[in-house]
């Protein structure tokens, strides 16, 4: 664990590359608009403009992002507006574009935030003007950058820029992919939150041990609910589990949380996403025990093929007492990969001992250590 801080605080100090904001944040505010209704608004004012002048303006395409920047001086007009991605850049409509495009009634009632679903941001004031790696990682890691991703550990259907379903294999965030959590989970996503409810998981370890054979275990799955969110690169979670009297060895609650940040690196091509926090679970087994502690996660990308996918994802991640996880994603092309991951068990959980105190102690239920294979599928919808 040491060693894995020491390497992390290396990494910060070395690959930090700074630049100029793109603008000052101090004279200008920023929003994506999320509101469906507006969003289309804004799709056939732009669209309406490009046919009626003849601009060579790119046209709103439906997952793109629509950024709003509003000044913060004077009569607080709009400034900007942005549309596009954050791999394949942005279109700029500045200030006399804007009011031509949109028109005063319409402007107007962008400029009203508080009156429709927004998300603020801060991409306009960027310290990296070339970050699309570092976006990559982002948007995969909870949300999509597609329609359609289909892989053991996810299951996303993106039925709009707001939302879409979700079906969860384990949960890799508390050091449990895969089969290890023993349960499942399905319900709504958005890029800002998800909730749904835990089920049983699949029965079957995508992988094997490669140590005793004679201990192989898994958790039990159970009847419970999760809420998540990610919002301005701080993660949090919480889920429960319910079941019978008689059945033990799962996990009934846990909670997490983590501070996300990243850097290109310069030293070669891609970028490095850090995330640090922590992660609580409570087990039942003979008795209530507790596993978790200190998180932290590194992962890194490849540069970009085509401003579209990274070749190779690689991730390192310790959770406390649980487990150490290491990942290596290769993308044969924009929509298809597979991953090896090698996951070594600590089988260590916090016991009451008989001073009431809780206390780190040695268990012997999980395999020491374990390869999960997974693979992922991604595609757009072409009639959306």
């Amino acid at each position: 664990m040491k060693k894995l801080i020491i390497l992390t605080i290396l990494f910060i100090s070395t690959v930090f590359a700074g630049a100029e904001n793109q603008l000052d944040s101090r004279r200008y505010r920023a929003w994506i608009v999320e509101y469906q209704p507006y969003r289309l608004l804004i799709e056939n004012a732009v669209s309406e403009y490009i046919e009626v002048s003849g601009e060579n303006l790119e046209v709103v395409n439906p997952f793109d992002t629509i950024i709003i920047v509003q000044t913060r001086t004077g009569n607080q007009s709009m400034y900007q507006i942005r549309y596009g991605s954050n791999n394949l850049g942005y279109t700029i409509v500045d200030k006399k574009q804007t009011t031509w495009i949109l028109g005063e009634t319409l402007t107007e009632t962008i400029l009203d935030k508080d009156s429709y679903y927004h998300l603020d941001t801060r991409i306009p004031f960027a310290k990296s003007k070339n970050r699309p790696e570092l976006d990559y990682l982002a948007e995969n890691s909870f949300w999509t950058s597609t329609d359609f991703q289909l892989s053991p550990n996810r299951f996303l259907y993106r039925f709009s820029n707001q939302g879409g379903i979700v079906y969860e294999w384990g949960n890799e965030y508390s050091g449990r992919p895969l089969s290890e959590a023993g349960y499942s989970r399905i319900g709504i996503s958005t890029r800002v939150f998800k909730l749904g409810f835990q089920i049983p998981g699949l029965g079957i370890r995508p992988g094997f041990t490669i140590d005793d054979d004679s201990i192989d275990n898994n958790l039990n799955g159970g009847l419970g609910a999760f809420g998540s969110f990610w919002y301005n690169n701080v993660y949090g979670e919480m889920s429960f589990l319910t079941n019978d009297e008689n059945t033990k060895n799962y996990v009934d609650f846990s909670t997490l949380a983590f501070f996300n940040f990243g850097t290109p690196v310069t030293f070669i091509d891609g970028a490095l996403q850090i995330k640090i926090g922590a992660v609580l679970e409570r087990l039942i087994r003979d008795d209530i025990v507790f596993a978790g502690g200190p998180f932290i996660r590194m992962d890194f990308a490849s540069k970009l093929v085509d401003n579209k996918f990274s070749r190779l994802v690689f991730s390192l991640q310790n959770v406390g007492s649980t487990s150490l996880l290491n990942s290596i994603k290769f993308n044969f092309n924009e929509s298809v990969g597979i991953s090896i991951n090698y996951l070594h068990y600590y089988n260590k959980e916090y016991k009451l001992d008989e001073n009431g105190n809780y206390k780190l102690e040695d268990i012997n239920f999980y395999p020491d250590n374990v390869i999960l294979f997974s693979f992922d599928i991604k595609f757009n919808n072409p009639n959306m």
